[in-house]
């Protein structure tokens, strides 16, 4: 029963099952994904600053790549990746994402409960 939950949940989200895979090389991060199932013409990668949704940047790539590097991310910050494939007609085929927080990040909250992401050694 559990795992026909989690195939359902799956299939309700509309993303495949294989997620991003998300490697820090420092203040880059290297995307890496399998091979689409679906016919694709092109992917869009998009990333976003997770905690306020705000979009910092987008790809288009070619259907043939299955990593592309994102460079100088700032620290503690939670990056949110997606990657839409697209078909000939520029509809939407699939979609995948994954979230990583670049640097050794800890939260510091003051006395009055206000909070930040700073770096710990």
């Amino acid at each position: 029963m559990f795992y026909a939950g989690i195939f359902l949940l799956c299939l309700l989200s509309g993303l495949q099952a294989d997620p991003l895979t998300l490697i820090q090389h420092g203040n880059n991060v290297i995307v890496h994904w399998d091979e689409s199932e679906e016919p694709i013409s092109e992917y869009v990668l998009s990333w976003y600053q997770a905690d306020t949704g705000i979009m910092l940047g987008n790809k288009f790539l070619k259907r043939s790549l299955s990593e592309y590097e994102v460079h100088d991310l700032a620290e503690c910050i939670p990056y949110r990746f997606t990657l839409t494939g697209l078909d000939w007609k520029y509809r939407e085929k699939n979609q995948i994402s994954a979230e990583i927080t670049i640097g050794n990040c800890g939260r510091l909250c003051s006395q009055y409960g206000t909070c930040q992401d700073v770096l710990t050694s």
